[in-house]
């Protein structure tokens, strides 16, 4: 039996950008989900929705009647 040969990459000897990016969509990505669920506990807290025109009360969720 004989040891083979380390395997060798090519084009390996810098960053690759492509990776570089598709990391970075991903940080944004997960700001952008962090950022909408403050927006969504901050709404709730505030009592539902904000603005906007008022709704009946026998009205659900996108017009929808209520159960």
């Amino acid at each position: 039996m004989v040891a083979l040969p380390r395997p060798t990459i090519d084009g390996g000897t810098g960053a690759n950008l492509q990776n570089i990016f598709y990391a970075l969509q991903w940080w944004v990505f997960g700001g952008f989900a962090v950022l909408l669920w403050v927006r969504l506990v901050r709404d709730e807290m505030a009592g539902g929705r904000r603005g906007g025109p008022p709704t009946d009360a026998d009205t659900g969720i996108a017009g929808l009647p209520a159960a």
